[in-house]
């Protein structure tokens, strides 16, 4: 089946795929999908140079340690395409895999692909385009925006999540997934062996099968580096987006919500970064309270009545700060709410504790 280009996608194109001579299609596959759809992957291939370029396709799949990958040799002539559909079966006589495809070639080239599957209700498809990444450009951290979740598998959106690695060494990823106020939602650790990619489903990496989000999006982090991407699908129609990763330059902070009520703050222990922005999401269930924190440095409160940080019940007040020593701290009641009938619990036991590593 033949790749129909559009406007849009030529120009994408034009700003994403610069010309290397190694480069890397983060997702390609034969294989089947979620909601009955079936995936396979078609590749373009343009020499941007003035002689035959040849050009290594190294299939990377899926959780397999690829330090001696299987490598198919093409030539792409001078200033001319080169068409490869169905790149995993056609080339490696693949039936059910998938995984990324690294290209290495003697000269600059510039590749791109499709992942797609036949419709079911009507002719013609739908998938995804994926660029062809410049290697170099794998890194430590990285943000990904345009993640979605729908606790319904068959109305929504659900959202993939995959990592290459490029290193000769064991890769661990950590990834946080955020809301859209940048509250963690929850985190977890991805692994996958050298030169080798893997993939998975957010919802079920993150345990949030249950939750419906249409704005989230991921941080990563890694001690080597690596590429990423999510895929989005539309759970009803299973067409989808290919959404890479950016690099993330700015400064990680940490977004914690806690419920204040009489007579306890839940969570009651929050670990946190020294030098790292902090922010404190508290909600106030039954009655005002107020917040203080001791020992951080300078706290900003968003809701300061009088120079007390004021909690009025039902509402968000953010209390923010950027802890400059390692330690363990206090944050504690400081507006009166009366004591239980039993006299074991009051406003003086209305405290928390925050750790700064």
């Amino acid at each position: 089946m033949k790749i129909l280009f559009t406007i849009a996608s030529l120009a994408l194109a034009a700003t994403a795929a610069v010309a290397s001579t190694d480069k890397i299609i983060p997702a390609v596959a034969k294989t089947a999908g979620a909601n009955n759809t079936f995936f396979q992957s078609d590749l373009r291939l343009v020499n941007t140079g003035a002689t035959d370029a040849s050009v290594d396709l190294i299939f990377l799949p899926s959780n397999v340690d690829d330090t001696n990958p299987t490598t198919v040799t093409l030539t792409v002539g001078a200033r001319t395409s080169r068409q490869v559909d169905d790149a995993l079966g056609s080339l490696f006589q693949q039936t059910n895999a998938g995984g990324a495809l690294r290209v290495k070639s003697s000269s600059d080239v510039i590749v791109e692909s499709r992942t797609y599957t036949p419709s079911a209700t009507c002719p013609g498809s739908y998938g995804q385009y994926i660029p062809g990444i410049d290697a170099t450009r794998a890194a430590t951290r990285q943000i990904i925006p345009g993640v979605r979740l729908s606790k319904d598998s068959t109305t929504g959106f659900r959202s993939n999540v995959g990592i290459v690695n490029v290193g000769v060494g064991q890769l661990a990823v950590t990834l946080t997934l955020r809301d859209a106020e940048g509250g963690s939602l929850a985190t977890a650790m991805m692994t996958a062996p050298p030169f080798s990619h893997t993939q998975t489903s957010v919802a079920t990496l993150f345990a949030q099968t249950s939750s419906t989000n249409d704005n989230a999006f991921l941080e990563l982090s890694a001690a080597t580096g690596f590429l990423a991407y999510v895929s989005v699908v539309d759970n009803s129609s299973g067409d989808s987006i290919f959404i890479p990763a950016d690099l993330d330059p700015g400064t990680p902070r940490t977004v914690q919500l806690i419920t204040a009520r009489q007579w306890s703050f839940s969570p009651s222990t929050i670990e946190v970064v020294a030098g790292q922005l902090v922010t404190l999401q508290f909600k106030a269930i039954d009655i005002e309270h107020g917040v203080g924190v001791s020992g951080v440095g300078a706290v900003s409160c968003s809701n300061d009545q009088g120079g007390q940080c004021l909690l009025t019940p039902n509402q968000i007040v953010t209390v923010s700060f950027t802890p400059r020593d390692k330690g363990t701290f206090a944050f504690f009641c400081t507006r009166f709410c009366f004591e239980s009938a039993d006299g074991t619990q009051g406003h003086l036991t209305m405290r928390g504790t925050i750790v700064v590593k």
